[in-house]
């Protein structure tokens, strides 16, 4: 089931339709055999869609918001290591792909990692079970819950809300900005990026390009705290005698790929994030309302928004 708006169905029951799915599958994959690929990554991908629907209801839940972002919040954590596991070989890959001549020592530091890996790369019994009655809990708890607000009014002051706090973190980002501050930057822009693709049906072709720019911004900032990962890992290692010039290098590796990462992040960020929440609120509802006309093609006084996107801001 697609993340998306439907035409002609109120927001309400696409949203309630939404959570319940996403709940479901969780279920479903937590439930499924163990050798399934990626399993748990697609779980804590379906607990971030449900914690995006939640902030994007949120002034219509009222304060049962808090209550439903913690526990789904709980339940990512408790699959978390698995999913460090994938990052960091992910990383280490990423690296390895980029030296055209990685030194031979980087297999034993690769043998190591995977060893590592695979002892993390499963979700305890317990960790499983815990998770699926949390979602039990929540399932139970959002049949009762009820939204204040209908149509653009429920949604409009929680995109806006989002959009502004994710354009302020990208405008008081410091200078030397730490790993921290660059990965609480991508939980927020990964929840705007939902949020777009929730909208997208608005205007397809323009908020497709925005969803691209939001997509890149976010792998970005997920490759540098890949990367960040990599570095405490090593660090953790060199405890039980992983160290050597490898290591070293492996190290001033991650060192070029974060500054670089970090460096596109600068460029990209502000311009992603260039268009004040108050036009972007104002944008958005005159597309719902030529979305929710018979016609699938915006109002002529929509087509030439002031803002230009990313592509149309670096277009020569």
């Amino acid at each position: 089931m697609k993340f998306r708006l439907r035409r002609g169905k109120p927001v309400r029951r696409v949203i309630r339709k939404l959570f319940a799915f996403h709940v479901e599958r969780c279920r479903s994959l937590l439930a499924a055999d163990e050798s399934q690929v990626g399993r748990i990554h697609e779980v804590r991908k379906s607990i971030k869609r449900l914690r995006a629907l939640v902030s994007l209801v949120g002034q219509g839940l009222g304060s049962e918001r808090r209550w439903f972002d913690r526990h789904l919040r709980d339940v990512n954590r408790l699959l978390s290591p698995v999913r460090d596991a994938e990052s960091l070989r992910e990383a280490f890959d990423r690296i390895a792909v980029a030296d055209e001549s990685p030194p031979d020592e980087f297999a034993v530091i690769r043998a190591v990692l995977w060893s590592w890996s695979d002892q993390h790369e499963r979700p305890s019994d317990v960790a499983v079970e815990r998770a699926c009655r949390e979602l039990s809990r929540i399932e139970r708890r959002w049949k009762k819950a009820r939204l204040k607000s209908r149509g653009w009014s429920l949604l409009e002051d929680n995109v806006r809300r989002t959009y502004r706090r994710c354009r302020r973190t990208v405008c008081k980002l410091p200078v030397q900005a730490t790993a921290a501050e660059l990965h609480e930057l991508r939980k927020l822009v990964k929840q705007t990026q939902y949020h777009w693709e929730f909208l997208q049906p608005l205007w397809p072709v323009r908020l497709q390009v925005e969803l691209a720019e939001l997509e890149t911004l976010s792998d970005n900032l997920g490759a540098h705290h890949d990367a960040q990962m990599l570095r405490e890992w090593l660090d953790q290692q060199a405890k039980f005698g992983l160290t050597g010039q490898a290591a070293q290098l492996l190290v001033q590796m991650l060192d070029r790929q974060q500054h670089q990462l970090e460096e596109a992040v600068r460029r990209t960020a502000p311009l992603v994030f260039a268009e004040p929440p108050r036009g972007i609120s104002k944008r958005l509802k005159g597309y719902w309302r030529s979305w929710r006309r018979p016609t699938d093609e915006p109002a002529s006084s929509e087509r030439r928004p002031s803002q230009p996107t990313l592509l149309q801001s670096v277009a020569p």
